[in-house]
């Protein structure tokens, strides 16, 4: 039972670790159970450093039979996975649990190193799994659609993306927000050979940025 216990409050795991499993189930055994399980060859595979995977099909079968818990282990292990600056992870399991305010707010966290690390359908990936009404209500998330647009050449719908964001960011006050739209802006029109159409933006996000270096 303790075993058949641990593999349901686990399911939701990609990869087992005693820590990530400890933190599921708010207890300090994990360890013992993980080595138990690979002893037993209970359907895991060892990956090594002390991490496990569950074989595929066992785990789908698990997933099934502890649907009913998945949102709450979900949260769990965001927390969990945010705590430790593994954004990716955490942005998956708010995502799987529906926190959509939270999963929003992980992406616009971690959007900015993805974006400079060239993690761009990663970066699509978590943004597309998010509602519009997410999206309208964060510039951020706005600038990065610009961004990944700009990146992919798709240079009008760039310009389209940014601007959103530049008018989302004014409407709620957000001076840094509208100052990185209008650079999103200006960037896409350097990238056009366009400095012209550039330099005016740029002077209007620096001025913005100025304004908020003196408050």
């Amino acid at each position: 039972p303790e075993l058949a216990a641990f593999l349901r409050e686990t399911a939701v795991l990609r990869e087992l670790t005693p820590e990530a499993c400890d933190a599921l189930r708010a207890r300090a055994d994990s360890a013992a159970l993980l080595e138990r399980l690979r002893e037993r060859d209970l359907f895991v595979a060892e990956l090594g450093d002390g991490h496990f995977r569950y074989h595929p099909v066992f785990h789908e079968f698990l997933r099934q039979q502890a649907a009913a818990e998945a949102p709450a282990r979900h949260r769990l292990a965001a927390a969990h996975f945010a705590a430790r600056g593994d954004d990716a992870e955490a942005i998956r399991h708010w995502l799987a649990a529906g926190a959509l305010a939270e999963a929003a707010a992980a992406v616009e966290r971690a959007g900015e190193a993805a974006l400079r690390a060239g993690r761009l359908d990663t970066l699509a990936s978590w943004i597309d799994a998010l509602p519009p009404a997410a999206l309208a209500q964060r510039p951020r998330l706005l600038a990065y659609l610009g961004d990944l647009c700009r990146l992919r050449s798709r240079f009008d719908e760039a310009l389209s993306w940014h601007a959103q964001a530049e008018r989302a960011a004014r409407e709620r006050g957000d001076r840094a927000g509208a100052s990185r739209a209008l650079r999103g802006q200006a960037l896409v029109y350097l990238d056009q050979v366009q400095p012209a159409q550039a330099e005016s933006l740029l002077q209007e996000a620096l001025r913005l940025s100025d304004g908020l270096h003196d408050q």
